[in-house]
């Protein structure tokens, strides 16, 4: 629970909570999605989550809101649904059970290098970004590229659709 306290206000900056089920918000238009997992102790995952996403976000359809299961109990929730209609990101807390599973799971998925392991890490198509380097640097061009296309789906992890 304490770890969940800690974060809740960082999402807060970042969004405005709706106790919700966990769904895709409807969208004109293409639509980019990608996870990000982070650790409630992690200080790059603040970074990101406090001072990079928010501009993304505000960039690519405005801000957003906040879901997840209000079935799982508070101190349980694993993964919080960040949507504007446009963009989407899963957020996966890979400090809780389920969460490091999928983060083991994406490492072998996306056969990421021992030196590319840590949080944050988002996965967008194909792509593994890591880092509060990365993340604000890269993901910006590779959403340009999915909303000039046909949008970019969910990433292929094992277990994902499962757990979610």
């Amino acid at each position: 629970m304490k770890s969940i306290v800690r974060l809740l206000p960082l999402l807060l900056v970042l969004i405005q909570a709706r106790a919700v089920p966990v769904a895709s918000a409807l969208a004109q238009g293409p639509v980019v999605r990608a996870v990000l997992f982070y650790s409630p102790t992690c200080s790059h995952c603040h970074e990101v989550l406090n001072d990079h996403l928010p501009p993304i976000f505000d960039r690519y359809g405005g801000r957003p809101s906040l879901t997840f299961d209000p079935s799982v109990p508070r101190d349980e929730v694993a993964f919080y649904l960040v949507s504007n209609g446009q963009l989407e990101i899963l957020l996966i807390d890979a400090s809780r059970p389920v969460g490091q599973e999928l983060y083991q799971s994406s490492t072998r998925s996306y056969r990421v290098p021992t030196n590319r392991q840590g949080v944050p890490r988002l996965i967008i198509e194909q792509t593994v970004l890591v880092g509060s380097f990365e993340i604000p640097n890269i993901l910006p061009e590779v959403i340009d590229r999915g909303l000039a296309g046909d949008g970019i789906d969910w990433p292929e992890i094992d277990g994902l659709s499962e757990a979610v």
